[in-house]
């Protein structure tokens, strides 16, 4: 996918929608087109919302246009004007995934999930292999309280393009609706990429814990420990798999380590872990 048709750019430079105005008042509109795309890409919003009303008034028919002065709107935080633009840009052509996705998007900054989730499916349709439609629309229905579509959403959308952060938000969403093989399925494939974090790790390892599957998220404690030894939590999931073994030794000294990386201020998450350090100090003797 070119640049143009990104969504961190979405501006359309190009006029490639062709209308039946004189060639001169064409190419004047394209040069206006590109002198806006230059302005804001350069933060200059107000000076390329000129250049893009130009361009319109030369070229109506043109749905460029009016997608790339809702992109400017956007910008000033005007999701009511830009949803009108990017409405405009699809009623001159709605076979253009990104006007749809666009439309989507201004939605969305208004709190409209609704519609945003049609525009959404609508840009899938026009474009089954965008990932930033997928993502969106795994967006809007997660907003939409509609989770299991919201999962498979994003699960789309990672088929696509490999994202660490949108399996393990399937992976979750799955696990909360007790569909926990595939939970555990895309947990494996975010822990199994290319410098994954300790997010992953850890979350496949909690998942294996409720499981009682005590070895195995131990092993993924140790990973996500690895990945990132500074954070606590994650000594204290150690520290429960291992006493669920009977390593009420190697407990312990887990259990330190996590009270040694928790801030003194958090008295009550101490208190927990001292009642933890009591019960196994008994069962250790």
């Amino acid at each position: 996918m070119s640049r143009s048709r990104m969504l961190c750019v979405v501006l359309l430079a190009a006029g490639a929608t062709c209308s039946r105005s004189d060639p001169a008042q064409l190419a004047e509109a394209r040069a206006a087109n590109r002198e806006g795309v230059q302005r804001l890409q350069a933060t200059q919003v107000l000076q390329a919302i000129e250049r893009f009303e130009h361009a319109r008034k030369l070229d109506p028919a043109n749905a460029e246009y009016p997608n790339n002065l809702g992109m400017a709107y956007l910008q000033l935080g005007q999701a009511a004007r830009a949803a009108e633009l990017f409405r405009a840009a699809r009623e001159l052509n709605d076979d253009e995934a990104i006007y749809a996705i666009n439309l989507g998007s201004a939605w969305m900054r208004q709190g409209d999930y609704e519609r945003a989730e049609e525009a959404l499916e609508q840009a899938t349709e026009l474009n089954p292999r965008s990932f930033i439609a997928y993502k969106l629309l795994g967006e809007a229905r997660f907003k939409l309280t509609r989770y299991e579509p919201a999962a498979e959403a994003f699960e789309s959308a990672a088929q696509l393009a490999p994202d660490e952060a949108l399996l393990n938000q399937a992976a979750l969403i799955y696990r909360d609706l007790d569909k926990l093989e595939r939970a555990e399925e895309l947990l494996k494939r975010a822990n199994g990429l290319p410098g994954s974090s300790a997010v992953s790790a850890f979350n496949l390892g909690e998942l294996l814990q409720r499981q009682k599957r005590f070895a195995e998220a131990e092993a993924l404690f140790r990973t996500a420990i690895e990945r990132s030894p500074d954070g606590p939590v994650a000594y204290l999931n150690l520290a429960l798999s291992q006493a669920e073994q009977g390593h009420y030794e190697a407990a312990l000294q887990s259990l330190e380590t996590y009270q040694r990386r928790l801030p003194r201020e958090e008295a009550a998450l101490h208190a927990d872990a001292e009642r933890f350090r009591e019960t196994w100090r008994q069962k250790a003797n």
